[in-house]
């Protein structure tokens, strides 16, 4: 399976995107269930562990992406040969920015939250499809580079 490396890249992305929307959303439900005058406490915690939580995710992709780099420079192969690893990619993607919006959008429509908290579900969605983008973003650069 791995003979064309670039299925290494297209894991890396799968597992980065998939386990960056999972804890995504566990992130906006600890935001959500704050306590009120207690908001800004628990949004920095949840904050903190959510970065922990994504580098501890990201371990695995990038060691795949390495390997991947590393075997696909001497990969001979064309786009069509990559057309699979790309539209899985563009799926993978797809399907984590729409947990990402719904997760953020869900949150935001509970009528518990203070305005504060509204604000740092917006920016905290941003940074979440930044995340989201970086592994699918790398996969593309890599496959077009080395194809």
């Amino acid at each position: 399976m791995f003979e064309n490396p670039a299925w290494m890249l297209t894991f890396a992305s799968l597992i980065a995107v998939l386990g960056i929307a999972f804890v995504f959303k566990q992130l906006m439900e600890k935001v959500v269930s704050a306590d009120q005058g207690k908001e800004r406490q628990t949004v920095q915690k949840a904050l903190t562990q959510f970065f922990i939580k994504i580098m501890v995710i990201e371990i695995v992709p990038i060691i795949l992406l390495i390997f991947g780099i590393m075997k696909l420079s001497t990969f001979s192969g064309t786009i069509d040969d990559m057309l699979i690893h790309i539209i899985v990619t563009v799926a993978v993607y797809l399907f984590g920015l729409l947990l990402v919006v719904i997760s953020a959008k869900q949150a935001q429509q509970q009528p518990q939250i203070t305005k504060e908290v509204h604000r740092h579900i917006s920016t905290f969605m941003m940074m979440g499809i930044a995340l989201i983008s970086s592994f699918p973003l790398i996969v593309f650069v890599m496959i077009f580079l080395f194809a």
